[in-house]
């Protein structure tokens, strides 16, 4: 991902780049002399503008940081829905963190789904719906 910060001096430079261009090409500049100085330019540009390249981890956590769940979508979730529905819901699998299978009673799973700044919820299925949820730090 590339972001791109055009300030006065960026604005200059492409300035200065179209009348070099111009300049090129009503002079007696060779192709390979503007091929070099086109280069010499292209190889500028980053630090010039200010451009900055994403590493592959940070570009996952800005992805993961535009995927935050939110208030609203904890709102959302009510009883009945079952595990997948809410996996949909918030755009993610949740972790199982506990699970208790008694004879006789319902199956009770907690799940938990955690966004990179801390903020979490949790929710519980019986016989994977449902009864009940939790939030802390949702915006």
């Amino acid at each position: 991902m590339l972001h791109l910060q055009f300030g006065r001096l960026g604005y200059e430079f492409l300035i200065k780049f179209r009348l070099m261009i111009s300049q090129a090409r009503s002079s007696s500049l060779t192709g390979a002399a503007v091929l070099i100085a086109v280069t010499v330019i292209a190889a500028a540009v980053p630090s010039y503008f200010n451009l900055k390249t994403h590493s592959p981890a940070e570009q996952q956590a800005i992805q993961l940081a535009s995927q935050l769940m939110t208030l609203s979508e904890f709102e959302q979730i009510h009883p009945g829905l079952t595990i997948a529905q809410v996996s949909l819901l918030l755009g993610r699998s949740g972790e199982e963190i506990s699970r208790a299978e008694v004879p006789e009673a319902p199956a009770t799973a907690l799940y938990l789904w955690q966004n990179p700044d801390g903020s979490r919820i949790t929710v519980t299925f019986e016989n994977g719906a449902v009864v009940a949820k939790s939030q802390s730090g949702l915006r």
